[in-house]
């Protein structure tokens, strides 16, 4: 009896030594291919800061004529700052209402002109109709996802003192980053056995089951990371909370515009209504206005609304999100501020 006990207790330790040095060697593979990602990574676009959660950045200062699709005729432009962000340089001295977007390509405007932008757009209808001064700064970078953009609001929020936060959220922000892998630290974010959560989490196991064939990839389905047991539907709504805790901590409102995808029909056919239902019940959840504005496109062509060729929201789009956000964001304007000596 006592031999089995000192076997049981042998087999238990023996297990567990096991186990953790199977967790370490796979966080130091992880780590490892992590870092061979980022040192492959070379982009004309972009400059990669590993001291950032983001990581990807526009290269800062410069400006390009593009197509807009291998092959087009149509070219279209934009500018970076000095800051790494689209648009114009930052006033960090203005005293203006200072309006901080966050997003996607969708937010950088992919496809369309300077002039186009929707934040560009805001800015210019807040100041030119309403007689508004205010300040926008888009800190939307293509590839980005909820859980970046909760990032870059950390490193910014300090930095430029936003009076209204402004989250886009577009239908593929559940989604990895595109561009370069995200971090393990941040994939595995208060993870405590990696390994276990990699292989057993559902739709990675589902992905790893078909590397041996029993699964056969049917491509990209933004549904598929709002299943119930995605992890991505969870870590994007984790990160919406986390930039609500962090703007209610310095007193900031914050609002979510959820942009429909203008490469699906809109009306009856649009798919990808659970997403925009799910986003609009976190919204409720973390008492943040929360507006969508799919119900504005409900009837109309989705082929007007985007760029040919190309599928991003053209100039178009961006007008009439700029025109439905401006009426959200007149209640939020205060009165200029005040230099005081």
């Amino acid at each position: 009896m006592q031999k089995n006990y000192v076997n049981f207790i042998l087999l238990f330790v023996t297990t567990l030594i096991s186990l953790v040095l199977a967790e370490f060697c796979f966080r130091t593979y992880k780590f490892i291919k992590y870092e061979q990602a980022i040192s492959a990574s070379n982009h004309e676009l972009f400059v990669f800061d590993r001291t950032k959660d983001y990581v990807l950045k526009m290269r800062p200062n410069t400006s390009r004529i593009s197509k807009t699709f291998y092959g087009s005729n149509q070219y279209w432009k934009y500018k970076i700052n000095s800051y790494g962000f689209r648009g114009e340089p930052f006033d960090l001295n203005s005293h203006s209402f200072r309006v901080l977007f966050l997003g996607d390509s969708y937010t950088f405007g992919w496809a369309i002109n300077d002039e186009d932008v929707h934040p560009r757009k805001v800015e210019e209808i807040l100041k030119d109709r309403y007689k508004k001064d205010v300040s926008v700064f888009n800190l939307g970078v293509l590839g980005y996802s909820t859980i970046t953009e909760e990032a870059v609001l950390r490193d910014w929020i300090d930095v430029l003192k936003p009076d209204l936060v402004i989250l886009d959220y577009v239908m593929n922000d559940a989604e990895p980053p595109n561009y370069v892998p995200l971090s393990p630290k941040i994939t595995y974010k208060d993870k405590l056995f990696w390994m276990f959560y990699f292989f057993f989490e559902s739709d990675r196991y589902e992905r790893f089951l078909g590397y041996f064939g029993r699964k056969k990839s049917k491509g990209l389905d933004y549904l598929d990371g709002f299943k119930s047991k995605s992890w991505k539907w969870k870590a994007s709504k984790g990160a919406i909370k986390n930039i609500s805790t962090l703007c209610k901590e310095r007193n900031v409102p914050l609002i979510i515009f959820i942009l429909p995808d203008v490469t699906e029909k809109f009306g009856e056919l649009y798919k990808l209504k659970p997403i925009h239902s799910a986003v609009s019940e976190w919204g409720a959840e973390f008492d943040v206005p929360t507006y969508d504005l799919l119900p504005y496109f409900y009837d109309k062509n989705h082929e007007e609304y985007w760029v040919p060729g190309e599928g991003h929201p053209n100039a178009k789009a961006n007008k009439l999100f700029a025109e439905i956000m401006v009426e959200k964001i007149i209640p939020f304007i205060k009165k200029p501020k005040i230099n005081i000596m």
